[in-house]
């Protein structure tokens, strides 16, 4: 079962979201505040997670006291099993064209609140992907269970620390630490010797992570395998070993989601992996190769993703991608949903920041006043090959050659950010 389709209308700062979800890819961006996490976290509630919303508090001056708003005026009905009056907010269909309506309670007497997933289905399986990683910082493992740890288990630790993690600041626990007592306990127990008999299924969540890292690292790196040197877990590379702790906070990433996808993959084959800005910690080019090596290492995965990285936007050719916009509604700012052609998507990372994104160019505001100033001293003379090559000399100098081709395009007439 899979996600096929989400809808929502005047509700928080959504005028009118509309997305069908592709069976493979899904990408959803927009600037800070469109509301691209909101989307996931509803999604969320079919994978084990909960989140709570916050009404705006409102005060009324004929009962003398603050009432909390969280909806915009649109359909509401009675309904006995909510207590109350319910207000309908949108809709989520799955993969067999069943639908779960969505509702929050129109009658609130605190400021949180939670949205209800009626005749939520519940054969929707996967993985919620925080936008907030885990920190590395070293934790030695003191102790290893008696039996082994299996997948299954392993993933629920994993989980349960990564939700401590977020909501108590004073959690001495990490996620780190879990994966690598699972790590040592499965190679020391699904591998097996002369004296332990080794447990198959194990074994092969074992390797299969050893082959995820080698598609999913960055090929400079040079992974080659995971060795256990007691109570650490090492990785070796062509570019030297190192432990687990210590490697880059893009690497962690990389390896934290590949971790949480493949022990849920032992037990289930179908399912749908949510991302919160995966992007976080990740050098571009890592950007642009991460869903490619993701939807090659898990072929039955339906991935939902939310970024602000233009890399990650174009990265997948069969996929459907959405932009959330501010709209003028009613004198309002509302944001509604667009669908992204195949020519934007196949556009340059500058082009999608410009007309999704609201950004102009993807170099740095200093190097960007930097061109203009070099474009300014060439613009109005005649182009000869010797000022062809002034041109490459200073922006050699200011360390932006690999600009030529704007900068010559400015000088030409036309604006390099067209």
């Amino acid at each position: 079962m899979k996600f096929k389709k989400i809808y929502l209308s005047n509700w928080r700062q959504f005028n009118l979201i509309d997305i069908d979800f592709h069976e493979r890819v899904t990408i959803i961006t927009g600037a800070n505040g469109s509301g691209k996490s909101t989307i996931l976290k509803i999604l969320a509630q079919h994978l084990e997670w909960s989140h709570k919303f916050l009404a705006v508090p409102t005060y009324d001056e004929k009962i003398d006291e603050y009432v909390f708003k969280n909806h915009d005026d649109g359909i509401s009905k009675s309904d006995g099993t909510h207590g109350g009056s319910i207000h309908e907010i949108g809709c989520i269909t799955y993969s067999d064209d069943e639908k779960s309506t969505l509702s929050i309670n129109k009658n609130l007497n605190k400021i949180e609140y939670e949205i209800n997933v009626e005749n939520k289905n519940n054969q929707i399986k996967g993985v919620f992907i925080h936008s907030h990683r885990a920190s590395n910082s070293y934790s030695e493992v003191t102790s290893i269970p008696a039996t082994v740890i299996n997948p299954y288990d392993s993933y629920k630790k994993h989980t349960s620390a990564y939700k401590q993690h977020l909501e108590d600041k004073s959690f001495n626990g990490s996620p780190i630490t879990m994966m690598k007592e699972s790590l040592i306990s499965m190679a020391s127990f699904g591998i097996g010797n002369s004296f332990v008999k080794k447990n198959e299924k194990i074994e092969n969540t074992f390797l299969g992570f050893i082959d995820i890292l080698k598609k999913l690292l960055p090929a400079e790196i040079g992974f080659k395998n995971i060795k256990i040197e007691m109570p650490n877990v090492v990785l070796e590379t062509k570019s030297g070993d190192f432990i687990l702790d210590s490697t880059s906070g893009g690497i962690m990433a990389l390896i934290d989601i590949a971790w949480q996808i493949l022990l849920y993959a032992q037990d289930i084959d179908l399912f749908t992996v949510v991302i919160d800005e995966p992007e976080n910690h990740l050098h571009p080019a890592m950007q642009r190769t991460l869903l490619n090596n993701l939807v090659s290492a898990f072929p039955n995965v339906q991935f939902i993703v939310v970024t602000h990285s233009p890399f990650i936007i174009s990265s997948i050719k069969e996929s459907n991608v959405y932009a959330l916009q501010y709209d003028a509604v009613n004198d309002l700012k509302k944001v509604n949903s667009f669908q992204l052609d195949l020519r934007q998507k196949a556009a340059t990372a500058n082009k999608i920041l410009r007309e999704v994104l609201g950004v102009p160019v993807t170099i740095p505001q200093w190097a960007d006043d930097e061109l203009q100033r070099i474009c300014a001293g060439f613009s109005g003379e005649k182009i000869t090959a010797d000022r062809l090559e002034e041109l490459r000399q200073e922006l050699e100098v200011v360390g932006l050659s690999e600009f030529y081709p704007e900068a010559l395009s400015n000088i030409m007439g036309n604006n390099y950010h067209d």
